[in-house]
């Protein structure tokens, strides 16, 4: 008993309690646990970076999501890895900005996007995601989005507008975008790619033949875009959906 105290004590004063790793240039950057780590884009934007062990990888694998908090209200854009993850970064919120997640959006339904979609629930978020999506995660036997859509979708959080849209098959057949027009932030998920990725990643639900299209398409809707957020890696500017639409091509040939 006097284990499992200790253990409770520490998680609390762990969780309220996270690492800030530096603090310049108007970048804030946290470290919540060992696998997440946290840095301001802009104002009401966090990047989070998630990390977990996969089978065939030697090193943790890391994931890209966003934390949009205004006022009160909260959203991610991807959920974690897992149920642990997201209940984490949702206290973070909580004790940093005493903010709720309301909503949570899975960008596609692989386990980077949709693992900690039952945390989310249990939290009091709704979630929405793309038809799609939602077809592909009930047909696996996880835990499925609240709400769906077709093609586009526009949620408020807070006084933050952000637009969701379907874009057309590449990395998924579901992939989707979310932008958030006030801040000129683009989350492209695991559709873009990073400036240092040498090719597209794993492609074993990819269309290669739609995929130059379907960036195109995203490069001609977000001419506006300052910041692009790609599912693994470093965020860029629009350099990411050129680099993304080259390493296409190429790997289309």
């Amino acid at each position: 008993m006097r284990n499992l105290l200790s253990s409770l004590v520490f998680l609390t004063v762990f969780m309220v309690s996270p690492v800030v790793l530096a603090q310049e240039s108007g970048e804030e950057k946290v470290e919540l646990s060992p696998d997440i780590k946290l840095r301001s884009l802009t104002q009401g934007v966090w990047l989070y970076q998630a990390s977990a062990i996969l089978p065939g990888y030697d090193e943790p694998v890391s994931a890209n999501g966003l934390i949009l908090v205004s006022g009160p209200s909260a959203m991610l854009i991807d959920l974690p890895w897992n149920d642990e993850q997201t209940r984490i970064i949702a206290e973070w919120i909580a004790s940093s900005h005493q903010a709720k997640v309301e909503f949570v959006v899975p960008t596609h339904h692989h386990q980077d996007c949709a693992g900690g979609l039952a945390a989310a629930h249990d939290l009091g978020a709704d979630s929405w995601a793309l038809h799609k999506t939602t077809v592909k995660l009930y047909d696996a036997g996880s835990v499925i989005p609240k709400n769906s859509f077709s093609n586009e979708k526009v949620l408020d959080c807070g006084a933050l507008t952000v637009e969701l849209f379907y874009p057309g098959t590449g990395h998924t057949d579901d992939n989707i975008v979310a932008w958030i027009p006030d801040r000129k932030v683009l989350f492209g998920g695991c559709l873009i790619r990073s400036a240092g990725a040498a090719n597209l990643g794993n492609i074993e639900e990819a269309d290669l033949e739609a995929y130059p299209e379907t960036l195109e398409k995203i490069e001609d809707r977000y001419e506006a875009a300052e910041i692009v957020v790609p599912g693994h890696g470093e965020p860029g500017g629009k350099e990411l959906i050129k680099h993304t639409s080259d390493l296409s091509k190429k790997q289309k040939r």
